[in-house]
């Protein structure tokens, strides 16, 4: 049975690569006793070897890293009102994560009305910012971080979060270091990003040989999101040669996305885009869309990841190849698995695919896997 020190020193082995703790000086013996020391003195009940077993408890201890990680409830409550500033206080917890890449400068919240929506206006990088986020009955609008990572999209860090019950959990990682953290240590983050969830993917599987007759056809599987929201429906994409044809579909109670995916593959680049056409139904109308996309097969071309972008036909002028109006575009991403990888036994792919199969299922928000699928 393993114990406390042991945990602690192999948790430290694996973590501080990663740059967690490089606050904490010394021989190893003497980190492992103070944080054992921490432990014992932050937790609330007794640390037993099932809890040592537990993704849970890797959140638990790397909370006792506040250089690296925000670790707080999820509820502002009454907190959460006008004069307070409780965002301005979230901003500047999390730039205190953000390993150096996020310094927000002159952060001011303002209220659009008593019930919201809250404005954050801040400068970044030279620039004026603005986040938005609703009250949510006084919890944490976890949006704020899918907004922060749009202003950190030249970078290779996001923030992550892994909320457990009403404890939010945040830090700031690069696509494989979550990957790995997933992998290794079995813990369960939210699915923020596509092209980030599936591009570390591509290393757990043989490279796949695109066939010499053209006409044998390679499928892939997978989703899309729309920008600063959920992942809706099936994504199938059928390769030829170095044509694509897909097929998205999406069955929610609130409407239906029947989309269309054409286009090609420059095999020497492995750049591929296309054009987008379809239908969404909502209620009984049935509205025209089109639409473009654009990505890249990743290397051993087993994962294919990119963007799209689309808007209802009739809101394209007809002299147009796109709306005037900026706010009638939606975009968002996609991501896809060649079929049989999908169906590998490598665990943490079953877990992907377990997750796929959620989202495939899902209808509503309410019944949506916002967390990767944990290993059973």
């Amino acid at each position: 049975m393993q114990t406390i020190e042991s945990w602690l020193t192999d948790a430290l082995a694996y973590y501080k690569p990663l740059g967690f703790f490089s606050h904490y000086q010394g021989e190893e013996s003497a980190v492992v006793r103070a944080l054992h020391k921490q432990l014992v003195e932050t937790s609330s009940d007794t640390i037993t070897a099932e809890d040592l077993a537990t993704p849970e408890f890797d959140l638990f201890f790397l909370s006792l890293d506040p250089l690296r990680t925000l670790y707080s409830v999820m509820e502002f409550g009454d907190f959460l009102a006008p004069g307070n500033e409780a965002y301005v206080a979230s901003l500047e917890a999390l730039a205190n994560i953000s390993r150096g890449i996020f310094k927000p400068e002159n952060i001011t919240e303002s209220w659009d009305t008593p019930d919201g929506p809250i404005r954050l206006h801040f400068d970044f990088e030279g620039q004026s910012r603005e986040l938005k986020m609703e009250t949510w009955g006084g919890a944490f609008d976890f949006r704020i971080l899918l907004q922060l990572n749009s202003l950190l999209a030249k970078t290779e860090y996001r923030f992550e979060m892994a909320p457990m019950d009403d404890i939010l959990f945040v830090t700031v990682l690069k696509a494989e270091e979550k990957s790995s953290l997933e992998r290794d240590r079995d813990l369960s983050f939210m699915v923020l990003n596509l092209p980030r969830t599936f591009y570390p993917l591509h290393p757990l599987g043989r490279p796949l040989e695109f066939p010499s007759d053209p006409e044998e056809p390679i499928f892939y599987i997978g989703t899309l999101n729309e920008h600063l929201d959920r992942c809706v429906g099936r994504l199938r994409f059928i390769l030829r040669g170095e044509t694509l044809e897909g097929h998205h579909q999406y069955l929610g109670d609130s409407h239906r996305e029947d989309l269309t995916f054409e286009g090609s593959l420059n095999k020497d680049s492995s750049r591929a885009e296309g054009r987008i056409t379809g239908h969404i139904t909502v209620g009984h109308e049935m509205i025209a869309y089109e639409g473009s996309w654009k990505g890249e097969w990743c290397k051993g071309n087993r994962v294919a990841t990119g963007q799209w972008q689309g808007w209802f036909v009739r809101d394209r002028p007809s002299d147009r190849k796109k709306p005037d109006d900026a706010g009638k575009i939606y975009r968002g991403q996609w991501g896809l698995l060649e079929e049989d990888f999908s169906r590998s036994q490598h665990h943490y792919l079953q877990r992907i695919r377990a997750w796929l199969e959620a989202v495939w299922q899902s209808r509503s928000s309410e019944d949506y896997p916002w967390l990767m699928t944990p290993e059973e």
